[in-house]
């Protein structure tokens, strides 16, 4: 495996492994990208995770002042960063720092503004993420309507529905610097969505490895 680019509404994620004690989040997505990160670490193999998610959740309110807000944002932070030493990313620093290594190397938390000038003053404004989106090695799609959290992901819950999109249409191209066979659908949504994000053209030479 080379990479995986993910676009979701929420990612709210168990990211250690079970130690007897109880924790209100119970998919493990989270664990499965730290686990895999860091065995393509061990191994010394180039491997790339690119995660899109909103700035802030799509619900009313300030998060100073909002109950819901704050619930969603500290369960978002205990699997990305802020969890005593448990989440993704204090995980892999402890692993990498002892060799020297930059976890932000293999994985990336993304979220996407507008900008511009209106009447000569600098105004931004957050691009709310609402896609479930997946592309693996220029081979593999899932979208559908599954958010990065327990309603979605225990299946007990909310109903979702997905699709997996592999095709025989192939295309070589380079990945981690390498002649390779990439589906096209996959390569060209994949490109499309980065040059979109980047405010580039999907023809840039910079997005044909996402590996590298």
């Amino acid at each position: 495996m080379h990479y995986i680019y993910i676009e979701n509404q929420f990612f709210i994620s168990k990211s250690f492994e079970d130690n007897g004690k109880s924790y209100l989040v119970e998919n493990k997505i989270a664990l499965y990208t730290r686990n895999k990160i860091l065995k393509a670490y061990t191994n010394k193999e180039k491997f790339r995770v690119y995660i899109f998610i909103p700035l802030l959740p799509g619900f009313a309110g300030e998060p100073e002042k909002s109950g819901t807000l704050q619930i969603i944002l500290k369960y978002t932070y205990e699997g990305i960063c802020r969890n005593k030493g448990l989440s993704i990313i204090e995980k892999l620093k402890e692993e990498m720092d002892k060799m020297g290594e930059n976890w932000e190397d293999y994985i990336g938390f993304y979220s996407l503004r507008n900008h511009g000038i209106v009447n000569g003053i600098p105004k931004t404004e957050i691009i709310y993420i609402h896609s479930k989106l997946m592309i693996i090695d220029d081979l593999y799609v899932i979208c559908g309507s599954a958010n990065i959290n327990d309603r979605s992901m225990k299946g007990s819950r909310d109903s979702e529905f997905a699709a997996l999109i592999k095709e025989r249409r192939i295309e070589i191209t380079t990945m981690n610097k390498k002649k390779y066979k990439a589906a096209k659908f996959a390569t060209s949504l994949r490109k499309a969505l980065m040059a979109e994000h980047l405010g580039l053209k999907e023809d840039d030479l910079i997005l044909v490895d996402p590996a590298s």
